[in-house]
């Protein structure tokens, strides 16, 4: 207790720095205190200010939103009616022969050959099935023929395409040469499907 009193006795003779000097202490500790708080919420402010502002870009982009989800749901019903399935191989082939009534021509030859995978989209396989395909008739009409498949239900892409002249008779419109009556298509295409 002895080395505690000088110091007592001490600050009770100098009262007024002591509070001065405590004064300042806390001033400073709550400046601090202030400094740290303010800096922080701050922060927190650019940080909602920053979500605030990509909202607001979002809901610009937003507008329509509702119309662009059904028009993509529309377009995306139309993309599934154009594919076909690769185990329904009689059907898929009897899709060519009925154009060969609406057109004038003679399939020769429909052969659908295995499917090869072609996309795996959220659990859904999408399939690449390949077709040999030979066409007779008139020119015309197997032209026809060809345009019914490129705008028909299925999606297609061609492989390889031959034209052959048929020529059925010798002397055509006066011709000596001769000329084709008949037109012959051979091609490779792959539909697209899904099973």
């Amino acid at each position: 207790m002895s080395t505690l009193s000088p110091v007592m006795s001490l600050l009770k003779q100098h009262v007024y720095y002591v509070w001065v000097v405590g004064l300042i202490g806390v001033v400073s500790y709550l400046g601090y205190w202030r400094y740290e708080t303010l800096n922080n919420t701050q922060a927190e402010m650019r940080s909602v200010q920053g979500s605030i502002d990509a909202m607001q870009r979002n809901l610009s982009y937003a507008k329509g939103l509702d119309q662009d989800v059904k028009t993509a749901e529309a377009l995306h019903t139309v993309i599934q009616a154009h594919l076909i399935d690769p185990s329904k191989k009689a059907a898929n082939i009897g899709y060519f022969y009925a154009l060969e009534n609406t057109t004038n021509t003679q399939v020769q030859q429909a052969a659908q050959q295995p499917p090869v995978p072609f996309r795996d989209v959220n659990g859904v396989k999408y399939w690449q099935v390949p077709y040999k395909l030979t066409v007779g008739g008139s020119c015309q009409n197997t032209l026809r023929f060809l345009d019914e498949v490129a705008a028909g239900l299925p999606f297609l892409q061609v492989q390889s395409l031959e034209f052959d002249d048929v020529v059925s008779n010798p002397s055509h419109n006066g011709s000596a040469q001769g000329e084709a009556d008949e037109v012959r298509v051979m091609f490779n295409f792959s539909l697209l499907g899904k099973n």
